[in-house]
């Protein structure tokens, strides 16, 4: 049995960002591939992806997907907020209007 954390679960991926894909069933080739968030998350719960490599769009519920790992410098203050939010359990209003530095030690 895999159990979901369900805030996982209803989250959703920056569009623009770099994601890996991870645990899918149908479309289990995909899995480890690197691709780019293309929209936001649609009512049926899914978000569409690029995958990089393949340079093939496909809709994958957000549960199925992953950061890709970069170095904290590379970050934009958008993209730290997302992750502070989305990982570490921040709220928004912790994080809005905080520059980059501040961020980053967070």
């Amino acid at each position: 049995m895999i159990l979901i954390d369900h805030e996982a679960a209803t989250a959703s991926f920056t569009v623009g960002c770099t994601v890996i894909l991870q645990n899918l069933v149908g479309g289990a080739q995909y899995n480890g591939k690197r691709a780019v968030v293309n929209s936001p998350k649609s009512s049926a719960g899914r978000q569409q992806v690029r995958i990089i490599d393949d340079d093939k769009v496909i809709a994958v519920k957000p549960v199925n997907l992953m950061y890709e790992p970069r170095e904290v410098s590379s970050l934009t203050a958008d993209e730290m907020r997302r992750v502070l939010i989305c990982s570490w359990k921040k709220t928004e209003s912790q994080v809005e209007g905080v520059d980059t530095n501040s961020l980053a030690a967070m």
